[in-house]
């Protein structure tokens, strides 16, 4: 959740008569600006409430890097899960250098032609699905553009990871791993030979064409 700021960049700009990108670097302490700017700026930022965006902040701090911005995966369910899992698969999509959204499409009903516009829109990169009530919904979607597999749920055709109401961590950090790899991979759309994630059979260490090889 992100905490609104009183203040925002431009505005503490204005308020101390220097350009955004000035201060943007006395905020993070960059020595181009002078000492005494840098402790004007800071204090003005304090007494103004601003608070720096943190996911904006994050993906800058990356580009700045030389990295890129955070690819985005969507979570697709059709029922209301459970709040350990949710949290659990925020945490490890954000281990793992991606931004997750979450869309259900059973309240408000959202039909199939109408989700794929939202995923295309919002520039989707994996999709991971939990259809449990609607195991056939994405049936006639082209889901080619996407790398998709199924935490729980009875989609058929797609890799899959079982949903163990007990351990939502072990769950969610399998399922991101494997959406994970099939990016890496390149793999979209539904596979020649899916795979089915279990407890007794965790992918978690192991390459994707490994798992699979070992499956023949």
């Amino acid at each position: 959740m992100h905490t609104e700021s009183s203040v925002s960049m431009t505005e503490l700009a204005r308020l101390a008569g220097v350009t955004r990108t000035t201060v943007s670097l006395a905020l993070r302490g960059n020595p181009r600006i002078s000492k005494a700017t840098r402790e004007r700026i800071q204090t003005l930022a304090h007494e103004a409430g601003y608070q720096p965006d943190a996911e904006v902040s994050r993906v800058m701090s990356s580009l700045r890097r030389g990295g890129r911005a955070p690819q985005t995966l969507v979570w697709v369910t059709d029922h209301s899960p459970c709040p350990k899992l949710c949290e659990a698969l925020y945490a490890a999509s954000g281990r793992l250098g991606y931004r997750l959204d979450a869309i259900r499409v059973d309240s408000p009903p959202i039909l199939p032609a109408r989700l794929a516009g939202i995923l295309n829109t919002r520039g989707t990169n994996g999709v991971l699905l939990s259809l449990v009530r609607k195991p056939d919904y994405v049936a006639g979607m082209d889901l080619s553009p996407f790398s998709v597999c199924s935490l729980g749920g009875h989609t058929e055709g797609l890799h899959t990871v079982e949903l163990i109401p007990e351990a939502p961590a072990w769950c969610a950090e399998e399922a991101l791993l494997l959406l994970d790899q099939l990016l890496r991979l390149n793999q979209r759309g539904f596979p020649e030979r899916p795979k089915r994630v279990t407890l007794r059979n965790p992918l978690r260490g192991v390459p994707l064409e490994q798992a699979e090889a070992g499956d023949a």
